[in-house]
């Protein structure tokens, strides 16, 4: 019995010694080299972190299609242009891309005329014309078209900025649920907040699906969900949709708010 205590003992010893070498190992590993401006030359075509803008045009501005300056890039850091197309009248909610911030990226509204509009879809949303990568905005559209299924809140397809575009939000459909739930449970008129959320978290969404997509679920779950969604009640942004309950007169709608971490990781911009 000592003997076998004894072997234990050093079986023990080793595999502490082995996980703390594997823990210094991890520790001692450099974090990735950060860009600095300074040494970046003109002419330099690297895109360290790989959002369709040059390390050079990030650190020294771009000009945007309508020949407006823009100097706020970050070659360290994702930088995601998004065109916001408001129907007349508008039910879009002040900061309409305030979840979309919670990526981690930076963002930036331009209006349409400050990136490419051709007719040809090749050429179309292009951000700055004479940079390298030409890369393009993502453009979400909202509409208050309400004729077609009502269960149909935004559309999109998955792709990339680069590939897909025509993301849709259809605000007054979107208000209108929110109402059907509430008068169906006699519940009076529902907080004007929940709405405005709500258009938010769809806008969200659909930005999710042509950044990526988002959501890399199993092929089973992209059959049960439709697409590359979470399951509803998860309470994220990417759920396939958003989660309410009505129980006697009390209606509570579970708007997901923020992106999963595996979200965030597969974020693809071109």
């Amino acid at each position: 019995m000592k003997d076998i205590k004894t072997m234990k003992s050093r079986m023990i010893w080793l595999l502490l010694s082995v996980l703390l070498a594997i823990a210094m190992a991890f520790a001692q590993t450099p974090a990735s080299a950060q860009v600095e401006c300074r040494n970046v030359q003109a002419g330099n075509t690297t895109d360290t972190d790989n959002d369709g803008f040059s390390d050079y045009e990030e650190c020294n501005g771009i000009t945007l299609a309508d020949g407006t300056p823009f100097n706020s890039l970050d070659p360290n850091k994702k930088d995601l242009f998004v065109i916001l197309i408001p129907a007349d009248p508008s039910y879009l909610p002040s900061e309409p891309l305030e979840y979309v911030y919670g990526l981690g990226i930076n963002v930036h509204k331009i209006y349409p005329e400050q990136a490419s509009n051709d007719p040809d879809y090749r050429n179309d949303r292009i951000v700055s014309p004479g940079s390298v990568y030409q890369q393009k905005a993502v453009r979400v559209a909202e509409s208050l078209v309400t004729e077609i299924d009502p269960h149909i809140l935004g559309i999109s397809f998955e792709g990339t900025p680069n590939s897909r575009d025509n993301a849709v939000v259809y605000t007054a459909k979107i208000i209108n649920h929110v109402n059907s739930v509430y008068a169906s449970a006699n519940a009076g008129q529902p907080p004007s907040d929940i709405i405005s959320r709500y258009i938010k978290q769809t806008i969200a969404h659909e930005i999710g699906h042509v950044i990526g997509p988002l959501a890399p679920v199993s092929l089973r779950d992209q059959e049960r969900y439709g697409g590359y969604h979470y399951k509803s009640g998860t309470n994220v942004i990417m759920d396939q949709s958003v989660y309410y309950t009505v129980k006697g007169n009390k209606v509570t709608f579970y708007i997901g708010t923020t992106y999963t971490s595996l979200d965030k990781e597969g974020i693809k911009l071109k």
